[in-house]
């Protein structure tokens, strides 16, 4: 290994190190090099618009987030679930999409 790949190799694990920070409830970060959201409180606000718009659509509102952020579903799952965990959303109850 090259010492340009090592440092490619660090950056990436750092940011991934600071992405899981960030959903865990610690320093908000980018969730990836080349992409810049960050976990704050507007930007979980607008998962909650955004999920809350495609319940109305009756789509799936996960992958309405996924898809307008353009991210891995299960990124937007995670995303979701911060937003309700910090009151943007409300409680879900099983069986019932809220």
């Amino acid at each position: 290994m090259t010492a340009t790949e090592a440092e490619t190799v660090g950056r990436c694990l750092i940011a991934a190190a600071d992405y899981d920070r960030g959903l865990n409830g610690e320093e908000p970060v980018a969730p990836a090099v080349g992409k810049r959201y960050r976990l704050t409180s507007e930007h979980l606000a607008q998962v909650a618009a955004i999920y809350r718009e495609a319940l109305k659509e009756g789509s799936g509102p996960t992958r309405a987030v996924a898809n307008h952020f353009d991210i891995p579903h299960s990124t937007a799952a995670k995303w979701v679930g911060r937003a309700r965990s910090q009151g943007h959303l409300r409680p879900t109850i099983k069986g019932i999409p809220r």
